[in-house]
């Protein structure tokens, strides 16, 4: 009976020992975790507001007004412009003197 209890308390004070040892080699990831996790919300605001900057300057008011500055007219706005189109020349049909040739090779 004292020879397993004995075998228990060293049992338990390796298992002890061990949690120490991995806790002490693990003390910097909370740490490291915790400001990951504030660089990532803060990455996640900063992409927020650059997809609402985005959206701001692809607006359809946006482009209208950029194109209004550039002299850019709407299509349908536009008045037709037609020019006659002059006599086509003759295309002469090179037809070649033999007819298509293939030619296959099998593997």
């Amino acid at each position: 009976m004292k020879s397993r209890a004995i075998r228990l308390t060293c049992t338990y004070l390796a298992l002890l020992a061990a949690l120490a040892g991995f806790r002490y080699a693990t003390r910097d990831t909370y740490t490291s975790l915790r400001d990951l996790r504030e660089q990532e919300s803060s990455l996640r605001y900063r992409l927020a507001s650059l997809r609402l900057d985005v959206q701001r300057l692809e607006s359809k008011s946006r482009v209208k007004e950029w194109a209004a500055r550039n002299d850019f007219v709407v299509f349908t706005h536009v008045k037709p412009d037609f020019a006659p189109l002059g006599a086509l020349p003759d295309a002469k049909l090179d037809r070649p003197e033999r007819g298509l040739e293939v030619s296959t090779k099998w593997r």
